[in-house]
């Protein structure tokens, strides 16, 4: 039996790891207790990084830049790393304006982007998660957040949990919790794939759907006024060097410190 209280952010993470990296890969059998005292979801990891609330998913973020440049294609890879395809590259398009605002996508590793959510009771993306391994999911574009590009160096974030904005969306808030399962409780999780909730020890069982538990048990989604958003958290930090030669620099954070080369496409 595991315990989880004061469910705060580091909390969130141990369970994202440990639930979405175990639970529904291969199935697991025990009680899980849910603390609600460790603040409010949807703050997320913010203040890590210098922000200390859920980061807007704006192309014009985090100014508002309406005078854009030519976009620019970069493609690389990322230094002693392997996505689960195998695959180590990574694909940058941004634009700048002259203030050097910078706007655009990330993405990961190969293959196609993930279909659109459509269902808020199925696992998504659809197929063994990847979180608590890898932590982002390949092909799907990552909006830059906080770019700023300063004569050479270009430095921006992404959030690993963006990929979820649209799942999350599907959600509806739990009666009394500020997620879309309760935040205060037990929950078991079985080897028969199902899972189930009491509000205390040896109270009416409540069944529950094991992804919900895993997802928004892990705080990828905060609720309000009967409705959910994605919680953005679990930052990765890119700082590069652009030259005429390539772009080359390094990123932090939820994939580890790595070395990252690229070179601009024709």
């Amino acid at each position: 039996m595991k315990r989880f209280k004061h469910w705060g952010a580091r909390e969130r993470r141990i369970l994202a790891a440990f639930v979405l990296g175990g639970m529904l890969a291969g199935g697991c059998s025990g009680d899980h207790f849910l603390g609600g005292s460790g603040g409010q979801a949807g703050s997320g990891l913010g203040g890590e990084a210098g922000y200390s609330g859920p980061i807007p998913v704006d192309a014009g973020y985090p100014g508002d830049a309406s005078l854009l440049g030519a976009l620019e294609t970069w493609t690389g890879y990322l230094e002693n790393f392997q996505f689960p395809s195998g695959s180590d590259a990574v694909k940058l398009s941004f634009a700048t304006d002259p203030t050097g605002v910078v706007v655009g996508t990330l993405t990961f590793g190969a293959g196609s982007p993930p279909p659109a959510a459509t269902d808020p009771d199925a696992n998504y993306p659809p197929g063994p998660t990847q979180i608590g391994t890898t932590t982002v999911v390949e092909g799907f574009p990552y909006t830059i957040a906080r770019g700023t590009l300063e004569t050479s160096r270009l430095r921006f974030t992404i959030w690993e949990t963006e990929v979820w904005t649209g799942w999350c969306a599907l959600q509806t808030q739990y009666p009394g919790s500020i997620w879309c399962v309760p935040n205060v409780g037990i929950y078991t999780e079985n080897s028969d794939g199902k899972c189930s909730y009491q509000s205390v020890p040896g109270g009416q069982v409540t069944e529950l759907n094991c992804t919900k538990v895993a997802l928004c048990g892990s705080a990828v989604c905060a609720c309000a006024a009967g409705s959910c958003t994605v919680s953005f958290y679990g930052n990765i930090e890119f700082d590069m060097a652009l030259s005429i030669n390539g772009a080359s620099g390094s990123i932090t954070g939820q994939l580890g410190d790595h070395n990252i080369r690229l070179t601009q496409n024709p």
